[in-house]
């Protein structure tokens, strides 16, 4: 039987502000799949008590989550950033019942396909889903190896190598300088970024929102450009100074450096 969400969904699209359960691991929304059907969820409350009450039991079995609020003049963005993610339902609990919406029914979804392939905005839905599914596991604090609160070895290695697969097959935006020379020699500079143990690695980005997430809290020096390059690109573009690469520096910052480069080309050639 089809429930009709539509008064739900009013309701969610009036408020001034909700919350949403983060995970700790990614600093990006928790994201479950439901069982039954497939879906790829993350979690919406309209306060942030009940953010903590259903972050209790997580927090129990060591999955570190907090509640972010987003207010409504952030909600569009905040939507369009899930649809990057490759999520396709928002559950929202209110006043104890689950509300499992459609995102395409809460916000409408542009159709990117419709634009000029040169026009549409870099996504890659399928590498953020399984890299954040990847992290929120691996990353948990804690655990022993042998807990039973973890993933087994082969489930971890069935999600890492998702993951991989998913690498080896995307494309990224890595920003540079371009310094234009009269003689048509251009000079080209990679940014770099420091970590707080002193290493250095260069920033690339899965899609659009999270590279404009990033230029939001770091303004973009003079002449920066954003190349397309695949994980073939890579290796040539690491600077000598610098360990690997940060994937969504601002997101779940993930480290690529040039040993695993040059596995993930070995053992996933797309």
């Amino acid at each position: 039987m089809t429930i009709d969400y539509s008064l739900v969904i009013k309701r969610l699209q009036r408020m001034d502000e909700f919350f949403v359960a983060y995970s700790a691991a990614t600093h990006m929304p928790y994201v479950t799949c439901d069982t039954e059907t497939g879906n790829d969820q993350i979690w919406m409350f309209p306060d942030e008590d009940s953010v903590k009450e259903f972050a209790a039991p997580y927090l129990a079995r060591k999955i570190p989550m907090h509640g972010t609020r987003v207010p409504k003049e952030a909600a569009p963005e905040f939507f369009m950033d899930l649809h990057a993610m490759g999520i396709n339902e928002i559950v929202f609990c209110d006043g104890g019942s689950q509300h499992k919406l459609d995102l395409g029914k809460v916000v409408r979804i542009p159709d990117f396909n419709s634009l000029p392939e040169g026009k549409r905005p870099l996504m890659n839905p399928s590498l953020q889903l399984s890299t954040c599914y990847f992290l929120q596991e691996m990353r948990r604090p804690g655990l022993a190896a042998d807990s039973p609160d973890r993933a087994d070895r082969d489930t971890l290695e069935a999600m890492a190598e998702e993951m991989y697969v998913n690498l080896a097959r995307s494309k990224f935006l890595m920003p540079v300088q371009i310094f234009p020379s009269v003689d048509g020699n251009d000079r080209l500079s990679l940014p770099f970024i420091t970590t707080k143990q002193g290493d250095n690695y260069q920033p690339i980005f899965s899609d659009h929102t999270q590279y404009i997430k990033h230029t939001k809290i770091h303004k973009p020096m003079d002449h920066t450009k954003v190349l397309l390059v695949g994980i073939e690109d890579l290796q040539k573009h690491l600077v000598s100074n610098v360990k690997g690469y940060l994937l969504n520096p601002d997101g779940y910052c993930h480290v690529l450096d040039a040993q695993q480069l040059a596995l993930i080309q070995q053992h996933f050639p797309h």
